[in-house]
């Protein structure tokens, strides 16, 4: 990883998407709690698809000047572009960045074809096109809060994470590095502990 590629380079340069994004979470979040106010009743993979419905629905509405909403992904994917950059938007699972799954696009991202396999590539600013994930959950007070990684390749189910890094994504621009939480990446690690995971978090795009 360069200095290019790193969060304090990352974060001000999306930083338009992420207040757009925060945004757009509150008002996916809000719509789907109005479609099933009883949450003791509520199916949680209706409430995440008419999230994410909404969500991007508000990013299609309200676009930015720095950034751009991927059009014709499947299942109201939500993907970000940030001139060369892109951005895939998912949900949180067990609080952490998901895993890739099967799906073969999905893979190629979380390696980050062609992007982070070509380091030396860079754009007209020099700033290297990087293939970035933003997990999201909603904390308890049902504030959305997101993450931002860059993949370093995929994994499986209750495997670590393989990313560089992951970092809190600010909600209102960016701030100095040393002030987020977050933590480096790693490949090399034990597998997660048996956890409990609401299983509407995790869908196919």
């Amino acid at each position: 990883m360069t200095d290019q590629t790193s969060p304090a380079a990352v974060l001000p340069i999306v930083a338009e998407a992420s207040e757009a994004l925060y945004e757009a979470l509150r008002h996916g979040a809000g719509f789907a709690d109005t479609l099933q106010p009883d949450p003791s009743g509520a199916d949680p993979w209706f409430w995440s698809h008419s999230a994410r419905f909404a969500a991007r629905d508000h990013l299609g509405r309200h676009p930015g000047e720095s950034w751009s909403l991927v059009s014709r992904v499947a299942n109201s994917g939500i993907h970000i572009s940030v001139g060369e950059h892109r951005i895939r938007v998912v949900r949180s699972i067990a609080r952490g960045v998901p895993h890739p799954g099967g799906n073969r696009a999905r893979n190629l991202a979380w390696v980050g074809v062609p992007y982070q396999l070509h380091l030396g590539l860079t754009d007209d600013c020099g700033q290297v096109p990087l293939s970035l994930i933003a997990d999201w959950h909603l904390d308890p007070e049902r504030e959305p809060l997101v993450h931002l990684s860059l993949p370093l390749g995929p994994w499986k189910y209750r495997e670590n994470p393989r990313t560089h890094w992951r970092v809190i994504l600010p909600a209102g621009g960016s701030v100095g590095i040393e002030e987020l939480p977050g933590f480096p990446g790693s490949d090399d690690g034990e597998p997660f502990e048996a956890i409990s995971i609401d299983p509407s978090e995790w869908e196919a795009e």
